[in-house]
């Protein structure tokens, strides 16, 4: 668990040698900033939603976070969640279940506070429409 003082600090911790990041390289995309949606907060609900029933009790905390969270903002169309899980180093424990609901672990980075990005299956195929590749 991160002490207050190493919350508070925003010097990034260097990658190990021979470390990378990336479980899946990242592709190159176009992304553009649209008008706000009002229906971004109801995706990112049915997608919290799906994420609670694949990880039960193990999901200590799902919120919706980034620039779609932010009512009336333009955002580029990409929901982004956070996901409290107690260890994100045991990974045994809960990324099966989101790889079962169709998240692909994409980053993993235990250099940097235990931190993985998964992307993956919109809630719905509406959803997957419009936030393609986005969980």
């Amino acid at each position: 668990m991160p002490t207050t003082a190493e919350i508070l600090d925003f010097d990034e911790p260097p990658v190990p040698a021979g470390a990378s990041p990336w479980v899946v390289p990242p592709k190159a995309t176009v992304i553009s900033v649209v008008d706000p949606d009002p229906e971004w907060p109801q995706l990112a609900s049915t997608v919290s939603n799906l994420i609670i029933d694949a990880l039960d009790v193990r999901a200590l905390r799902v919120e919706h976070v980034g620039s779609t969270s932010v009512p009336g903002l333009a955002a580029k169309p990409v929901l982004d969640l956070d996901l409290t899980v107690a260890d994100p180093s045991d990974e045994r424990v809960w990324l099966p279940r989101l790889e079962a609901a169709g998240f692909v672990l994409t980053v993993r980075e235990p250099w940097w506070h235990e931190h993985r990005l998964l992307q993956g299956a919109p809630a719905s195929n509406r959803a997957q429409r419009r936030f393609p590749g986005s969980p």
